[in-house]
């Protein structure tokens, strides 16, 4: 099952190359000099095997009616963007945030995996898998020549409001320059929210202050448990 759904991440970042993507289906190679590519579609959850089409449709209805949908704040230095429904409900949805200065592009994904309740015990069991296929598809994506290297620079976890976030982050090679990116989920309200930030690797300090206060932001609209009127 992870075999495929490492698969199915790296189809879907090779289709977005292919076909070219609005600001939510987005390409992953960034433009010349490095720059930060638009949400990444590794962060994306994978989507499951087909099932019988009664089961199915009664399945997709209950994952979208769970997943809540949060009134996303605004954030200094970010532009917000709009929410992307992707097809599979239980792969929730995507919102984008976008620093133009420093260049950082940041997208949030909800979803629950069609699971009707994610405990805290669920919670603890999941996560590490949720953040270990953003890293299991990266090799795949060097194979294919779309990066051309990466490496984990390191992890743990991180305050998400009163919450917690497992974060990983990594140093990715590209033709046009180095990247770094960073992982991280947490479980909210029957829900994982995953946020993936990417930015130029030199940018250090300056890059990593800013999205600290992304996260915080993020942080206190979940606890606020604000959803979208």
């Amino acid at each position: 099952m992870k075999s495929r759904a490492v698969l199915l991440t790296v189809v879907a970042i090779a289709a977005s190359l292919c076909l070219g993507c609005s600001r939510t289906q987005p390409v992953a190679n960034p433009p010349s000099p490095p720059a930060v590519p638009q949400a990444d579609p590794i962060a994306q959850p994978t989507a499951e095997p087909p099932q019988d089409d009664s089961a199915q449709d009664l399945q997709q209805l209950l994952a979208r009616a769970l997943i809540p949908t949060f009134d996303f704040p605004d954030v200094d230095g970010f532009e917000r963007g709009e929410i992307h429904n992707f097809e599979d409900p239980k792969q929730g949805y995507s919102f984008p945030y976008d620093s133009r200065t420093p260049k950082i592009t940041a997208t949030v994904y909800v979803y629950n995996r069609g699971l009707s309740e994610i405990t805290d015990e669920i919670a603890k069991s999941k996560l590490k898998d949720e953040v270990d296929e953003v890293e299991q598809a990266l090799p795949e994506m060097v194979r294919r020549g779309y990066y051309t290297s990466y490496t984990r620079l390191g992890d743990g976890e991180r305050d998400f409001g009163s919450k917690k976030a497992l974060w990983r982050s990594f140093e990715i090679g590209h033709t046009d320059g180095t990247l770094a990116s960073d992982v991280y989920v947490t479980a909210t309200r029957n829900c994982f929210i995953k946020v993936r930030c990417t930015y130029a690797a030199d940018c250090g300090e300056v890059c990593e202050n800013k999205i600290t206060s992304l996260i915080a932001r993020l942080g206190e609209m979940v606890d606020a448990k604000k959803v979208a009127e």
